[in-house]
């Protein structure tokens, strides 16, 4: 909608970089982000998951970045907390149930300044009363075609909302839970 979609697909083939390397580091874009979500200015939008696909997401998320072939470490310290915490030995090899990690998220209450953001709540306390809508993953299309339609917007490409890399990847934690 702002144009800018060239400019992001060409900084980096991963379009998560150039949101928090370009639009997140913007000087004053977190300052003018919360003003506009306090004054209610504009429209807040959130986009959310369903929480059981999610929580099956997160887990194995999580198992895959504890795998010590990523860079980010918060993996494996989130699984070397859960299995403490059930009194369990901390250090990789040890299996950590489904269940296990529900209970230590439920225990660390997702806290998103406490565990990695793909775990963490989806709801957090300080948009209570400020998100306007609501956008649902499992029918994002047809959420931002009535977004589009509602605030007289142009029609964004289809294509950017197949997100191939989830997709691929939750079709395959679900067979290997069938």
């Amino acid at each position: 909608q702002t144009g800018g979609l060239e400019h992001a697909e060409d900084y980096y083939a991963w379009i998560h970089q150039f949101r928090t390397k370009v639009v997140n580091e913007r000087p004053g874009y977190r300052e003018e982000a919360v003003r506009l979500m306090i004054s209610g200015e504009r429209p807040v939008v959130k986009l959310v998951r369903n929480p059981y696909d999610r929580a099956v997401s997160s887990y194995l998320h999580t198992l895959r970045g504890a795998d010590g072939r990523r860079e980010n470490d918060w993996a494996r310290k989130l699984i070397a907390s859960a299995r403490m915490y059930r009194g369990l030995n901390p250090e990789p090899g040890d299996a950590l149930s489904f269940r296990d990690f529900l209970v230590y998220l439920s225990h660390r209450r997702c806290d998103i300044a406490l565990v990695n953001t793909h775990v963490a709540y989806q709801f957090l306390r300080a948009e209570s009363g400020k998100v306007t809508r609501l956008l649902k993953l499992e029918r994002l299309l047809d959420d931002i075609r009535a977004l589009e339609a509602d605030y007289g917007l142009p029609q964004a490409p289809a294509s950017l909302f197949e997100s191939h890399h989830h997709r691929r990847r939750i079709a395959a934690a679900r067979q290997e839970l069938a």
